[in-house]
């Protein structure tokens, strides 16, 4: 297929209808400044070849101008010497139709012309070769774009081969055969494992292992069933035995003789032991009459002695009484006169107080001055003190606060998580010197450490010395949104602030600390001058009394001080002789007071003692009659306790009694326990056995261990089939890749002259199964073509797409090779290599260049096309 020409209408920028015509079968060059249409033709073209009229999506979308319309696409091509004109526009209703002319003539349209545009040119996704030829703007390396353009791109390069060699292929690998063992190979592994080679969910391996661990659970189980049917057979025996021992007629005699000898001892000991509890509450009893014969005599004492002393108390408390009545009366009398003598020092205290007072008065006005000149100067240094404070306060609300910064110093350390995340992440470079050039690699103003490993994500310039710069271009892939939109972030918040950067910020915190430490000294300078407030200060100055002219002109008594003084003294004198008698006249009366109350306590002690000696004519003969009661019971008392002491000797230990009665008890009540239990037990084992038996457990396990062989013989076998499989899968693989090595002779063939006219003598080596290069070899040194420069990617890119196409143009089916701005990264010298490639390679393929370095291209030659208005 040979292009003609290409025409727009409604297409993007081009609302009116613009050509590009005259492209001829060489090299065709189209050389226009930027934002003039080249890549909208590039895509009109695809879409023209690749796009169904009926689709609309994202692809015809964008071809859409934005004042709206119907893209309308027409190109002419040429193919097998006949000139076709291809119709093509997208849009709703009868907007979106196709057609193919040839000349005025209509040759096919709808989904005919559909299939016949299809048939010229495979789609990308298909293999075709407009996946490789046709190179867009920024995507001269293989396999970029999404995942499908990348299956496009190889599925194109791959058919390329194996057509152009297809018989070398089927001679050494069988043809399709070799496809068709290892597609039977991949179905027959896909029945019992996945493609990582782990067993496939629902697959016969995994039913198979699945089975194996069901029979082998089982066959355990039946084996513990069988284990125990003999522990409960054994079980049962000795149970049967012990129930025969507990049944024997002498032991249950035995032990029915040993409860009543028991229970018999045991009535003894509670005899004994009731007679025991009689003889002491009898013993209790006499201790209890001896006690109160002994209280009955001793309070009958201590009533007699009461009576003699309570009648001594009384009498002298009654003659104490009269001596300190008299008393009280003399110093009541002497406090009547202390009090007339204090009222005439009083009176006269006074009269000096106010001869005092106007000299006072005369003093205090001079005070008056000084307090009033010290307010003054009080209140001016309060006012300069507010005026501070006032400002100092300003400041700090103008200036940024604590807060802010820490908020900004958070961001500032997420921007340097960010930004470290991003580093690890990005393009580095780690240098390691032969010893002795240490330093020889500088990057900037600093050598590059041996070793260091160092994160460029900007790309970055070496100066290694002796050799030249290096330059280290960017990893574009590397993805710090989150770090620009955090700095962003940062940005917007100090310009909130109204600063431009965090030291700044920081700079007008301690502004505003400097200014709260001046506010803070301020406030306490304050507080010393006006600690209540200067409207507290200038209440105070005008409370200040005015200059009384009387008083200033009064003439101060030149004894007015010693008078005053006297007069205290002499009032001082009185209050404390007046304050002596009153306490003698108060001392005296409470020991008045004292003395009554002593002689009515003592009284009432008396007629107490007598009320209750009433009826004891002779307490002396009463006394004695009392203590010989008392003597008689303290003898019977004596006889009782002997009495209890025997019975405690002779007493039978009742714990030891009551444990062999609870022991013989429990003994016959165990053996009833023990032979129901057992009855219980052994009817359930013999029901269990009987089960079993009925159930054949044994049979059964030996069924189970069969099937259980049977399985583990079928696991084995898939197993092995599996392991067959994959060996044969690596044998074939083998082989394939062995054919696949020849897959690149064709290419390698077409590319060497050209890798020739750009580097004298250099090779590459190829990845068969990608079919891409490999690592390319120059004056001596092998590189990996991934670390290469992205210029020299570009130009091996270039060639490699062109050997492509030349091979296609050998094979009878050309297809033109469209480079988009693909020259980008070349510098002056090898452009000029890349233009001779260019026009050798254009004797026998179609190319079109599409560039907006008009200058530099003007020496590539070829025909210069244009875009222009259509008629």
């Amino acid at each position: 297929m040979i292009l003609r020409s290409i025409r727009l209408h409604n297409v993007r920028r081009f609302t009116d209808p613009v050509i590009v015509r005259g492209i001829e079968p060489g090299l065709n060059v189209l050389a226009a400044p930027n934002e003039k249409g080249k890549s909208t033709i590039l895509d009109a073209l695809h879409a023209m070849f690749f796009r169904d009229r009926k689709s609309f999506d994202k692809r015809i979308k964008s071809l859409v101008p934005h004042a709206g319309g119907t893209p309308k696409v027409i190109a002419e091509i040429e193919r097998d010497g006949t000139v076709f004109r291809l119709e093509k526009s997208w849009g709703r209703g009868s907007g979106k139709s196709v057609k193919v002319f040839v000349g005025d003539r209509l040759h096919r349209q709808a989904d005919d012309a559909e299939e016949w545009i299809r048939g010229v040119m495979k789609p990308p996704e298909r293999g075709g070769p407009a996946g490789l030829l046709w190179v867009r703007q920024g995507q001269v390396g293989f396999d970029l774009g999404d995942k499908r353009s990348k299956e496009g791109a190889h599925l194109a390069r791959r058919n390329m081969l194996t057509s152009s060699i297809e018989s070398e292929v089927d001679a050494m690998t069988g043809g399709r055969k070799m496809e068709v063992a290892q597609a039977r190979c991949d179905e027959e592994l896909g029945r019992y494992v996945t493609a990582t080679r782990r067993e496939k969910k629902g697959g016969p391996l995994t039913a198979c292992r699945l089975q194996v661990d069901e029979i082998a659970a089982r066959v355990q189980g039946l084996k513990q069933k069988s284990i125990q049917l003999k522990e409960e057979l054994t079980d049962r025996k000795r149970k049967r035995r012990i129930l025969d021992d507990l049944r024997d007629p002498d032991g249950e005699a035995e032990r029915r003789r040993r409860l009543e000898e028991a229970e018999k001892a045991y009535a003894a000991a509670h005899r004994h032991a009731q007679q025991l509890e009689n003889a002491r509450t009898l013993e209790d009893s006499k201790r209890l009459e001896a006690e109160r014969a002994k209280d009955r005599c001793d309070t009958l004492l201590r009533d007699v002695l009461e009576r003699g002393q309570a009648m001594d108390e009384y009498q002298r408390a009654k003659k104490a009484a009269a001596e300190v009545a008299q008393d009280v009366d003399r110093y009541n009398e002497a406090l009547v006169h202390q009090d007339t003598l204090w009222k005439e020092a009083i009176k006269a205290a006074e009269r000096a107080r106010t001869a005092l007072e106007l000299s006072r008065r005369r003093d205090n006005m001079v005070t008056v001055e000084a307090r009033r000149a010290e307010l003054v100067s009080r209140l001016e240094q309060a006012l300069v003190a507010r005026r501070e404070l006032e400002t100092a306060r300003a400041e700090e609300r103008t200036e940024v606060p604590p807060e802010e910064v820490e908020r900004l110093g958070a961001m500032v350390a997420h921007i340097r998580s960010l930004q470290r995340d991003r580093d690890r992440e990005a393009t580095a470079i780690t240098m390691n010197y032969v010893p002795g050039q240490e330093g020889a690699v500088r990057m900037g103003t600093r050598d590059l450490e041996h070793g260091m490993r160092i994160a460029i994500p900007e790309g970055t310039l070496l100066d290694i010395a002796g050799i030249g710069r290096l330059r280290i271009h960017a990893d574009q892939r590397v993805d710090d949104a989150s770090l620009r939109a955090a700095r962003n972030k940062l940005q917007s918040r100090l310009q909130s602030l109204g600063h431009n950067s965090i030291e700044d910020a920081r700079a007008s915190l301690g502004r505003r600390q400097a200014a709260g430490e001046r506010r803070r000294d301020a406030e306490v300078k304050l507080r010393g001058v006006a600690p209540d407030g200067i409207d507290r200060l200038r209440a105070h100055l005008a409370e200040l009394p005015e200059e009384d002219e009387m008083v200033l002109g009064a003439l101060l008594m030149p004894d007015a001080r010693l008078l005053d003084a006297k007069a205290r003294r002499d009032l001082e004198v009185a209050v404390e002789a007046k304050e002596h008698a009153r306490r003698h006249a108060s001392e005296a009366e409470r020991r008045l007071e004292r003395l009554a109350a002593t002689q009515d306590s003592a009284e009432a002690r008396l007629r107490r003692v007598r009320v209750v000696l009433q009826g004891i004519e002779e307490p002396d003969v009463e006394v004695a009659r009392r203590e010989a009661t008392h003597a008689r019971l303290l003898k019977e008392l004596k006889v009782r306790e002997k009495m209890r002491y025997a019975l405690e000797e002779a007493a039978p230990d009742m714990s030891d009694v009551r444990s062999r009665l609870e022991r013989a008890r429990s003994v016959i009540a165990r053996a009833d326990e023990e032979k129901a239990r057992l009855r219980e037990v052994l009817a359930k084992l013999d029901t269990s056995i009987e089960l079993q038996d009925g159930n054949a457990v044994e049979e059964e396990l030996a069924d189970a261990q069969e099937q259980l062989v049977a399985a583990e013989i079928r696991l084995k076998e898939i197993l092995h089939e599996v392991a067959v499989l994959v060996r044969l899968k690596k044998a074939l693989t083998k082989a394939q890749k062995a054919a696949r090595d020849r897959y690149v002779d064709p290419v390698k063939k077409e590319l060497l002259p050209l890798l020739r006219m750009m580097w004298p003598g250099g090779q590459i080596s190829w990845d068969a199964e990608e079919i891409l290069p490999d690592t390319f070899e120059r004056a001596g040194t092998t590189e990996k073509f991934s670390v290469l420069s992205g210029g020299t990617q570009e130009q091996i890119a270039i060639l490699v797409r062109l050997a492509f196409a030349r091979m296609l143009a050998r094979r009878g089916t050309p297809a033109p090779a469209i480079l988009d701005d693909a020259i980008v990264y070349t510098d002056d010298d090898r452009i000029e290599a890349m233009f001779d490639v260019l026009t050798r390679q254009a004797k026998d393929l179609q190319i079109i260049v599409l560039t907006c370095r008009q200058k530099a291209f003007r020496e590539l030659g070829g025909k210069a096309l244009r875009i222009e208005p259509a008629s």
